[in-house]
């Protein structure tokens, strides 16, 4: 397949001295560089999603509520 590639200048000139030295065709470079890219992007971790483990409910109880509601909860929990 052909395409037509718009490079930064100094990739381009960069690209035609590693063609140039190392007796390769700047097809085969590119390729090369498209393959490592592809390869590259496969090994990134997926992202971490946290499952769902919510259950339903109404909330706070009466009890927790006159305690101070969420607020006072959170406090007591990240007290040391």
């Amino acid at each position: 397949m052909k395409a037509t590639l718009d490079i930064a200048d100094t990739l381009f000139f960069e690209a035609k001295e590693i063609v140039k030295r190392d007796m390769v065709t700047m097809r085969a470079l590119v390729e090369r560089g498209l393959r490592l890219a592809l390869a590259e992007h496969k090994q990134k971790p997926k992202r971490f999603k946290l499952a769902d483990k919510s259950v339903g409910g109404k909330g706070l109880s009466e009890h927790a509520q006159s305690q101070g509601g969420f607020a006072a909860l959170r406090d007591l929990a990240n007290e040391r």
